[in-house]
């Protein structure tokens, strides 16, 4: 049997562009027609997505370039940018579905979703912000994919790891 699939206004997620130290509105070269937004016009940019029936949006910050850092320890300040922002939001607009993305990518300087872990990115950091983000009331947790995250990690330690030494051996054995 087939099913029809019908889409509604309420069914979108509309993106918010955010930046730190902005007034007014800033466009977004990449993405033609799209700008960022400064936290002083971003109420009336939310009301008139609510006006257009729309329910949800989602939040991506750009913060100030001199508060990135190769760990991205902005993150987890308690009155970021991003935290003011969705707080901001959640007063004016209760009834609002705010997303917001826990990757790193806004934080540090070297623009990584994760932390640089000889090269790769660890997994680990994104959990504790997902669980900071829970404890202001920004994100539910989902404990089993947190878990699962958590193993998967540790496993590609461990795969990593004896890799190295097997190399290690190899040369010297050539030796």
């Amino acid at each position: 049997m087939l099913a029809e699939t019908t889409l509604s206004k309420s069914d979108l997620i509309q993106p918010i562009f955010i930046k730190e130290s902005l007034k007014g509105t800033e466009e977004i070269k990449s993405m033609p027609g799209i700008n960022r937004l400064g936290l002083d016009i971003l109420d009336g940019e939310i009301e008139k997505i609510i006006d257009l029936g729309i329910k949800s949006i989602a939040v991506f910050p750009v913060i100030d370039e001199d508060k990135k850092d190769e760990i991205g320890s902005q993150a987890t300040e308690e009155n970021n940018f991003i935290c003011q922002a969705i707080s901001s939001i959640k007063k004016n607009f209760p009834d609002l579905v705010v997303i917001a993305d826990v990757a790193l990518d806004p934080y540090t300087d070297h623009g990584h979703d994760g932390l640089l872990d000889a090269s790769e990115v660890n997994m680990i950091e994104i959990i504790l912000i997902i669980v900071f983000f829970a404890m202001i009331g920004l994100a539910t947790l989902n404990w089993q994919l947190c878990q699962a995250i958590i193993t998967e990690n540790e496993r590609q330690r461990q795969e990593r790891t004896y890799l190295s030494e097997q190399r290690e051996n190899k040369l010297n054995e050539n030796r």
